[in-house]
């Protein structure tokens, strides 16, 4: 039979992360994508606690931060445009108040400082080599939040470089800490394709680099592969032609899931994606017997998946109102 598309198999992780597991999971844009599925199917994840990250520096450094339970104060902070932002933190958490930047920064922080130090899994996503520095004070940045561009220096760091950053965290982890690593399939044409190239091949010789060091601890996960060698097409592309669309985040979620996920999960997966679908259901005639009883059984549903999930309570616990309505 003639084959018209390249497939590979992706090799089984040896450990499988369960749905009480506590994870965390940081990077660029792509490591949202991969949590929020997680999330959505009742697994235990705090993704992304400084919000979005591209590179390995600014990666092990927040890394370090939640490593060393970090308070941010108001030395940590700068006005720019009325808005008071972090350097460590993506733009979610800039306010115009600078105790309600601190207090989002700060409580985001906790959490994943308390699930890191008990983490059993570690999923990290590169995007990127290139790393942005203020320039007066040599400061990894990692977001310019629109500042003009001469106010930092950019440098595409080298493999030695970035292994050396995380050769600085890793071994203050848990030694029950597992890492899945994985490259995120985004390219950043910004930088230009030739550059985004580079940066990309430093990402893979460092994963290499990274694979020997910590070879009994880390899982590589191919989602760039999945994507360039597998997929390779652009109707599995949004329309900027740079991102994943929702068809191609499914299939490589299902990927991932197949590698890294313990298959007797699966029912009770099902029981929360079957859960998540009623309690998003807007009913025609919310007054109706049918609604009323629909209503009643996800109650009971909820309170009873909360028993084998205790996490779900705090994720969608509140969700229940919508279909009570």
């Amino acid at each position: 039979m003639v084959k018209f598309r390249t497939t590979f198999e992706i090799p089984q992780s040896e450990k499988k992360i369960s749905l009480n597991d506590k994870i965390i999971s940081i990077g660029s844009c792509f490591a949202e994508n991969i949590s929020k599925k997680l999330e959505y199917f009742g697994y235990n994840v705090i993704n992304n606690p400084f919000g979005i990250i591209y590179n390995p520096l600014s990666v092990c450094n927040s890394l370090n931060h939640l490593v060393n339970n970090k308070s941010f104060t108001e030395k940590d902070l700068h006005k720019h445009n009325e808005i008071w932002h972090s350097w460590d933190h993506h733009s979610r958490f800039s306010s115009k108040d600078i105790d309600s930047a601190l207090e989002n920064m700060n409580e985001a922080s906790k959490k994943a400082s308390t699930q890191l130090k008990n983490a059993d899994w570690l999923i990290i996503t590169l995007g990127s080599s290139f790393t942005f520095y203020l320039k007066n004070e040599n400061k990894i940045v990692n977001n310019c939040h629109k500042h003009p561009a001469d106010k930092f220096t950019r440098e595409m760091s080298t493999p030695e470089k970035m292994l050396k950053a995380f050769e600085s965290v890793l071994p203050k982890l848990s030694s029950e800490t597992k890492i899945i690593l994985t490259i995120s399939p985004v390219r950043y044409i910004r930088d230009g394709f030739p550059e985004n190239q580079s940066s990309k091949a430093r990402l893979f010789y460092l994963k290499d680099l990274l694979k020997e060091k910590y070879k009994e601890h880390l899982f590589y996960f191919p989602s760039y592969e999945l994507m360039m060698d597998d997929l390779r097409d652009y109707r599995f592309y949004n329309e900027d032609m740079l991102h994943p669309n929702d068809q191609a985040i499914d299939y490589i979620w299902q990927k991932f899931s197949e590698a890294v996920t313990r298959q007797e999960d699966k029912a009770i997966i099902q029981r929360v994606d079957k859960l998540r679908k009623n309690l998003g259901h807007r009913a025609l005639f919310p007054n109706s017997e049918a609604h009323k009883l629909l209503v009643k059984k996800t109650n009971e549903e909820l309170t009873e998946l909360k028993k084998i999930l205790p996490h779900l309570s705090a994720k969608i616990s509140t969700e229940i109102t919508t279909s009570d309505s």
